[in-house]
């Protein structure tokens, strides 16, 4: 890590994972590669180095004892307001803030948002984007995945039966005769991973400011679970060792 950050930068890491998952129940406790998935999300942050502090943020009272197992912190429970299907993400992360700094009189200068459904990001991508988000005058920085079909080839309904294009170009050109060469790279955010600097997510509430950086990881590396066939899948390459 730089000397910046060693020197003079509080970073915290803050696991959010609420109990009342819908998609797939008790989703964060799921068993993985005889492992619960949030074991993953712990291990590659107090790996990586370079975090000050692990803490996660939960309503859920077995999530909170197996995490302090796998070494978390686990300093509050999570009101039940901050738990629901509409909850945003940022607004649990300024919660978090929020009582470190009322409840422990403790500030960070910037805090990682790692996500307990990205279970085979590993602790050095935590380290590379940390480096990443330190090199470039950002606000605040994403990971993402390269996408392989890009989104001007989309389709939407159009009524009961038929489709049109999900993207118009500006100058009325059908995008759907083009064929991959013609297209600029696109990338999503695969969820892996949030750093921004505490200050500007207090103030914006969002990950998404004007000055936004990025950190690529790989396909193989970006799943995130939000079905059985992701848990499938991250167990097929768990067990292959991709």
């Amino acid at each position: 890590m730089s000397d910046i950050h060693k020197n003079s930068l509080k970073v915290l890491a803050v696991i959010p994972a609420r109990g009342k998952s819908k998609s797939i129940p008790r989703k964060n406790l799921k068993c993985l590669a005889e492992k619960p998935l949030i074991a993953y999300s712990i291990k590659a942050a107090l790996q990586s180095g370079c975090l000050d502090r692990v803490i996660v943020s939960t309503d859920d009272e077995e999530i909170a004892e197996i995490s302090r197992q796998y070494g978390a912190q686990v300093p509050f429970i999570r009101p039940n307001e901050l738990a629901q299907d509409n909850t945003d993400t940022p607004s649990v992360i300024i919660h978090a803030l929020d009582w470190l700094s009322q409840n422990e009189n403790q500030s960070y200068d910037i805090v990682v948002t790692l996500q307990p459904t990205s279970p085979l990001r590993k602790a050095h991508h935590i380290t590379e984007a940390l480096n990443r988000f330190l090199s470039v005058e950002a606000e605040s920085l994403v990971t993402v995945t390269q996408v392989e079909h890009p989104p001007y080839w989309y389709l939407v309904k159009s009524g009961k039966d038929f489709l049109v294009p999900f993207i118009k170009s500006p100058d009325g050109t059908d995008y759907l005769k083009y064929n991959r060469q013609r297209f600029s790279v696109v990338f999503r955010p695969n969820g892996a991973i949030f750093i921004t600097w505490t200050s500007t997510l207090q103030q914006k509430k969002t990950f998404y400011p004007e000055k936004l950086t990025y950190y690529i990881m790989e396909e193989k590396d970006s799943v995130d679970i939000d079905s059985f066939y992701n848990l499938e899948l991250a167990k097929f390459l768990l067990s292959n060792n991709f």
